[in-house]
């Protein structure tokens, strides 16, 4: 697998500019020459964009509709600028009108200085591409030397990419590769662009060659520009063949494959990127008839991927006999490297969805019920040990991740000072349509003489604009709704009454966002139940704390618990240990886990296993 962690930069500061006075006399042709050679070379079909991707459905879009911007938006979270949308038009379709009202000799100059001084951003990846697709048709809107200029700083970005970027990064396929690719069949008669195709082709094949290190490369920055990276992927495979003459394998598809799978399961019911901030209205060539996610689908495996995507959007339903008719990808994504997690009960957005990004500081959350989303925004925790706040140390890790055909399973960890650590459960109980979320605080036990630590923890979720909260009069329940009613939240660590002995509480704070108190003492176990199953909210809830035994004794809240959830017939319960891997019972049934979630049939007593998560080293999930 071919490798370069170690060049950091990608700054076409450090690679020797190609003055355009040595690309002039390398040439040995006059200005005029050079032109007619453009001109002759735009006459040809081969210079259209759709003899590169004749299966792309290019005559049937609108001008305005360009395979160029795809990605775009979702990546910077902003639309195209103006120049850079004329560029591509003009790129696509020759279109001059598109560039008329532009000042391209400012915009040409802008960009020479801006690439010489700043290096290389993922949000001028578009740009950069704009000019190297329509720099043939600018001879007649710039002078000469500017010309050669432009020309001569898109060489050097490509050399710096390719000599420096990291071979998994995204430089390295768009800049590196399809950007050098782009000038030789552009610019073929000019020597510095015909030499670009071996170095385009080497760091081409070197992204593909890294494979799991591309995709989460691509996954970086909570996915959003996923959208962009599976762009250049489709355009990069008719640049190989029409330019380097390779035709890619099977093998680096697999590549886009997954990427596309990563894009359809972080694509919002309105079409928008998770974790992304552009409008619905700037993501449209995105998602829209012959867009990128119809397109990467046909391309790359129609039967599979379109009904994901169409599915994803809510175009079609995903269950019952599409289900068994076609092999759709699996419906839970999860990349440890990127800290990045898709978790779908099923394609079908009417079952919900859950986005998690944990890469920085900030966890955030993107939960689904259905098409409307109810939380969307960061999951904020403080905590208090001996009432001085105690801090994050370090980044989430993850301790286990499971999936099957009950639940989506993902378990964190994460170090803060004073002896604290914070384990945080996700679980998506698929059928059910329910979503489990909880946090375990613990502490180091220390010595016997120690005193126990007192605990204080506040958990706050952000709720999304259009979700209005409703909590109960009686008990700590709350519901979410928007025109209708979107989920009820439990909390299990709570009794479920407001009256008499409380250990917390459970409500809408004065941003709108629901927060959960809870105290405790040593180890602190936090959890909310949420049901999305409108069949199940007319009918009778409860849950309770339920006594969890150890050798004749009875277990105390801080070494484990277990609690039981009921919604009219359907029963689910719960099992947490605090403490150590110690056999114990609760409800009747034996139990040497860490984590336990089962659902429970009141007629006969048996409970079903859902996931049973075992912290033994010698002992796999």
């Amino acid at each position: 697998m071919a490798t370069r962690t170690d060049k950091k930069s990608v700054s076409p500061t450090e690679q020797e500019t190609v003055a355009p006075s040595e690309l002039a006399l390398e040439l040995a042709l006059t200005w005029q020459d050079l032109r007619k050679k453009v001109e002759k070379q735009l006459a040809r079909e081969t210079q259209r964009l759709d003899h590169l991707w004749p299966e792309y459905s290019w005559a049937n879009v609108n001008p305005d509709q360009i395979h160029l911007e795809w990605g775009y938006a979702a990546a910077t979270g902003h639309p195209l600028p103006t120049l850079t949308e004329a560029l591509c038009q003009l790129a696509a379709a020759g279109d001059v009108s598109a560039i008329e009202q532009a000042d391209i000799p400012a915009a040409a100059e802008a960009l020479c200085d801006e690439l010489l001084h700043i290096g290389l951003v993922r949000g001028n990846y578009l740009e950069v591409l704009g000019w190297a697709y329509a720099l043939p048709y600018l001879t007649d809107h710039l002078e000469e030397s500017l010309w050669w200029k432009v020309l001569s700083r898109l060489v050097s970005v490509q050399q710096a990419a390719h000599s420096q970027a990291p071979q998994e990064s995204i430089a390295q396929l768009v800049l590196g590769g399809e950007l050098g690719l782009v000038l030789a069949w552009r610019l073929p008669f000019v020597p510095a662009c015909k030499s670009l195709v071996e170095p385009a082709k080497e760091s081409i094949l070197g992204w593909f060659d890294c494979d799991e290190q591309s995709l989460d490369a691509a996954l970086e920055d909570a996915g959003i520009a996923t959208r962009l990276v599976l762009a250049s992927g489709l355009r990069v495979i008719g640049l190989m063949e029409k330019v380097a003459r390779r035709k890619l394998k099977k093998e680096p598809l697999n590549t886009l494959w997954e990427l596309a799978t990563w894009v359809a399961a972080l694509t919002h019911p309105d079409g928008t990127a998770a974790f992304s901030f552009a409008s619905k209205d700037s993501i449209a060539c995105d998602v829209q008839a012959g867009g990128l996610l119809e397109t990467a689908a046909k391309k790359l495996d129609e039967s599979a991927l379109l009904p994901a995507v169409q599915a994803s959007l809510g175009q079609t339903k995903s269950r019952g006999r599409l289900a068994w008719q076609v092999s759709l990808p699996e419906p839970t994504l999860n990349s440890e490297e990127a800290r990045l997690a898709a978790m779908l009960p099923e394609w079908d957005v009417r079952r919900g969805r859950l986005h998690v990004s944990y890469r920085d500081e900030a966890f955030r959350l993107q939960v689904h019920a259905g098409h409307p989303m109810l939380i969307d925004g960061e999951w904020e925790v403080e905590i208090k040990r001996d009432g001085a706040p105690v801090t994050a140390q370090g980044p989430w890790v993850e301790i286990c991740h499971y999936t099957d055909d009950d639940v989506h399973y993902l378990e964190l960890e994460q170090a803060w000072s004073g002896g604290v650590t914070l384990q945080r459960q996700l679980m998506v109980v698929r059928d059910d349509r329910c979503l489990y979320l909880a946090d375990a605080v613990l502490t180091s036990e220390g010595s016997s003489q120690d005193k126990p630590a007192q605990l204080e923890y506040t958990s706050r979720w952000k709720i999304a604009s259009e979700i209005q909260m409703e909590p109960e009069e009686d008990t700590w329940e709350i519901l979410m709704k928007d025109s209708k009613l979107r989920a009820i939240a439990m909390p299990l660590g709570l009794p479920e009454w407001r009256v008499g002995p409380q250990n917390g509480t459970f409500d809408v704070n004065a941003d709108g966002n629901l927060e959960l108190q809870m105290r405790g003492i040593q180890n602190l176990y936090a959890a909310i139940w949420f049901d999305f199953e409108r069949k199940r909210f007319t009918k009778p809830r409860t849950w309770r704390q339920l006594t969890v035994a150890e050798s004749l004794r009875i277990v105390a809240p801080h070494e484990a618990q277990a609690m039981r959830v009921q919604v009219g017939n359907d029963q689910w319960m719960l099992y947490r240990s605090l403490r150590g891997r110690i056999s114990r019972t609760a409800l009747g049934k034996n139990l040497v886990a860490d984590f336990y979630c089962g659902r429970f049939n009141p007629e006969d007593g048996y409970i079903e296993e859902m996931v049973t998560v075992d912290n033994d080293p010698d002992d796999s999930l």
